[in-house]
């Protein structure tokens, strides 16, 4: 099934983001983004969870920080090989700047950051 970003494209600084698509095949993790307008490169966030079928969730996802309401983000989701993601995920919890990401792009949205805190 074709990856997409169903969720808001309005966010707070955290949210949980959701989508459609399969979990990659082994080997392979899928994993969340955000890009900043204007930045080159990709903060990590986390890998993705597959609750259901054909459906995704990330949990938590911060998008920018107290600075920025009425900036502009991309989400980007993409399949990294599980060493590459193990990597990534020695991270979590502190921003991570990636320039460049091993792996294969599966959807992205732009979305728009308002004033509210989301749940984290």
């Amino acid at each position: 099934m074709r990856f997409a970003i169903t969720s808001a494209t309005v966010v707070p600084n955290c949210s949980d983001v959701s989508g459609t698509g399969d979990e990659p095949a082994a080997g392979r993790t899928a994993v969340i983004f955000v890009r900043p307008a204007g930045v080159q490169g990709y903060f990590y966030e986390q890998p993705l969870h597959f609750p259901t079928p054909h459906t995704w969730q990330a949990n938590r996802v911060v998008v920018g920080d107290d600075r920025s309401p009425g900036q502009s983000f991309e989400l980007h989701v993409y399949a990294v090989s599980d060493a590459y993601a193990k990597t990534l995920k020695q991270t979590d919890g502190s921003p991570y700047l990636v320039t460049e990401v091993p792996g294969q792009l599966l959807t992205w949205t732009a979305v728009t950051r308002n004033d509210k805190p989301g749940n984290c």
